[in-house]
């Protein structure tokens, strides 16, 4: 959650990024604006319904499950 400053980054480099991400175990991602449009894009892709709109005045609510 929040800006991954992607914005001057390659295509490639972000989906390394989100390869790692996905590797470590990341369910949901909420990237905000300075992570750059077309990081968010390729987020938006990659979680598709685990895609969190992130943002000013974004809410959102973060809850535990127990394994």
């Amino acid at each position: 959650m929040g800006g991954f400053h992607l914005g001057a980054r390659s295509d490639s480099d972000i989906r390394a990024i989100i390869q790692r991400l996905n590797t470590l175990g990341v369910e949901k991602v909420a990237p905000s604006h300075c992570t750059g449009d077309n990081a968010i894009r390729l987020f938006r892709e990659a979680w598709e319904n685990d895609f969190i709109e992130g943002g000013l005045g974004a809410v959102i609510e973060v809850t535990h499950t127990a394994n």
